[in-house]
């Protein structure tokens, strides 16, 4: 609600997703405090994505990522998660081979201390549970993949 798109946001998206075929792009973003300040270093999208790699880090974040809903059809949030962008995003590679990477920096994304996913600790429960029932995998094969998105969202928190 916050956060921002530069000016030219939509039009490199748009323009990317054109000239390539795609269905989803997304884009880095500055990771400020609440008024505009960096942070941290930028979030760069450098790999395109697929399903299989959305299950061990969430690199998408709805605020820098377009998908072509004509094509794909809309996809909703689920209604019961706290970790309803992941789950949405999962659902979308679920039906498309590839998300790709715009390598630049276009929106601007704002980091408060009390937002609802500032504690990445109380964070690993709803991700386990994207795994366990939005996807309905086996407790071991949850576990396995709440593991690895834990430590690659430490490693992504502390550049």
């Amino acid at each position: 609600a916050d956060d921002a798109w530069n000016s030219s946001f939509l039009a490199v998206m748009l323009d990317a997703m054109g000239r390539r075929g795609d269905e989803l792009a997304y884009c880095g973003y500055s990771r400020c405090d609440q008024h505009l300040q960096p942070m941290l270093s930028d979030f760069r999208a450098t790999q395109d994505v697929t399903f299989n790699s959305l299950l061990r880090t969430c690199r998408l974040s709805t605020l820098a990522t377009v998908y072509d809903s004509r094509r794909i059809g809309k996809i909703r949030f689920p209604l019961d998660s706290k970790r309803e962008d992941h789950a949405m995003w999962l659902s979308v590679l679920s039906k498309i081979p590839v998300g790709r990477a715009v390598d630049q920096v276009l929106a601007k994304y704002r980091i408060h201390p009390t937002s609802r996913s500032a504690n990445k600790l109380e964070m690993i429960r709803p991700q386990y549970e994207v795994y366990r029932q939005h996807l309905q995998f086996g407790r071991a094969r949850s576990i396995f993949y709440t593991s690895a998105w834990a430590m690659h969202g430490a490693l992504k928190y502390s550049r």
